[in-house]
């Protein structure tokens, strides 16, 4: 049977094991696939449009105001 001291450091080690992995990244985002006007691009006046382009389809319903 575990004593109280040694419950104790066990839940302690797992926890600063945890903390020390850090937080795995959300794989629920989308990726920006590309952008018109590219990255770096010179233009001689502001464009009229600007477009991006994402991996998936962007739910507009599921965004939450700040």
């Amino acid at each position: 049977m575990l004593t109280w001291a040694t419950w104790t450091a066990a839940a302690t080690m797992f926890a600063t094991m945890l903390a020390a992995t850090g937080a795995a990244p959300a794989a629920a985002h989308n990726d920006l696939v590309c952008t018109t006007p590219t990255e770096g691009a010179v233009q001689n006046r502001a464009p009229t449009a600007v477009v991006f382009e994402f991996s998936e389809e962007i739910d507009p319903g599921s965004a939450r105001p700040p």
